[in-house]
C-alpha cells in the first residue's frame, strides 16, 4: 500500500489544504493522509498554520478577481484614459489658437485705430466716438478672461464677437465686390475673404461639441449666441444708415 503519509510529509500546509477543498481529484487514502499532516501541523504550530490558512484565502481571493476582470478589459481602461488624456489635450490646444487669434484680431484692430489717428485721417475725433472702441475692447478683455479660464460665459462672449466680426466681414466682401470695377477702391483678399475665413473657421470651431462640452454649453446656446449677434448686427446698421 502506498504511503500517501511520506508523500506529502514535506508538502505546504496551503497546497494539502486545497487537496482538501477538492477530494474528488484525489484518492480517499491520499485525502486522509493530507487531513492527518493538517491536524499534526496545527497542533505543533498554530501560528504557522494560521498562516498558511490566510495565504491560501488570499491567493484564492486573487484568483476569483482575475477570473471576475478580464485582462482584456484592464487594457480597454487604459486605452480610454488615453484616448480621454489626448482629447483633453486636444481641445486645451484649441481653445488656446482661438484665444491666441482673438487677442491678436483685437491688438490689429486697435493698430489700425492709432494708424489712422496718426495719419491725419481722422482729427475730429470726439470724446463719444471713443465710447464704442473702449467698450468693444472692454468686451474683448472680459471674454478673453472668462473664456481662459473655461467659463460658460467667456464662451458665450466669444460666440458673439466672432458672429459679429464674420457679418462685417461678409458685408465688407459684398462691397469691396460690388466696387471692383472702381480703379480708386482696390479690392484687398487679406482685408475681405481672409477675416471671413479665419472668423468663419474659429465660429464652427466653437460650435463643436467637444469645445462646447469643455464650456457645458448646448447647441440651442449656440444658436441663440449667434441669433443674438445677427440681431445687434443689424441694429448697428440701422442706426449707422439712419442716424450718420
Amino acid at each position: 500500500m502506498f504511503d500517501f503519509k511520506e508523500k506529502f510529509k514535506d508538502r505546504p500546509t496551503s497546497e494539502l489544504l486545497q487537496m482538501l477543498e477538492q477530494p474528488e481529484k484525489y484518492q480517499p487514502d491520499a485525502i486522509e493522509a493530507a487531513k492527518t499532516i493538517i491536524e499534526n501541523r496545527k497542533e505543533k504550530d498554530p501560528k504557522s498554520f494560521e498562516e498558511d490558512v490566510a495565504f491560501l484565502k488570499i491567493k484564492e481571493h486573487q484568483t476569483i478577481s482575475r477570473k471576475e476582470i478580464p485582462a482584456k478589459k484592464t487594457i480597454d481602461i487604459w486605452e480610454e484614459d488615453d484616448i480621454d488624456k489626448s482629447n483633453k489635450s486636444i481641445t486645451r490646444n484649441h481653445i488656446l489658437a482661438i484665444l491666441i487669434v482673438y487677442i491678436a484680431m483685437n491688438c490689429l484692430y486697435l493698430f489700425q485705430l492709432l494708424q489712422i489717428r496718426l495719419n491725419g485721417y481722422s482729427e475730429d475725433y470726439e470724446i463719444m466716438q471713443l465710447v464704442p472702441i473702449l467698450a468693444q475692447f472692454a468686451f474683448a478683455i472680459t471674454g478673453s478672461i472668462f473664456f481662459f479660464k473655461r467659463e460658460k460665459t467667456g464662451w458665450i462672449l466669444i460666440v458673439f464677437d466672432f458672429t459679429f466680426r464674420t457679418i462685417f466681414s461678409l458685408q465688407l466682401l459684398v462691397l469691396s465686390l460690388r466696387y471692383i470695377s472702381n480703379p480708386f477702391i482696390p479690392f484687398s483678399f487679406y482685408n475681405t475673404i481672409l477675416p471671413l475665413i479665419l472668423f468663419g473657421l474659429v465660429l464652427f470651431r466653437l460650435g463643436s461639441a467637444r469645445l462646447m462640452s469643455e464650456y457645458k454649453a448646448t447647441k440651442q446656446t449656440y444658436m441663440f449666441t449667434i441669433g443674438a449677434s445677427i440681431l445687434f448686427a443689424a441694429c448697428i446698421v440701422f442706426v449707422q444708415r439712419f442716424f450718420y
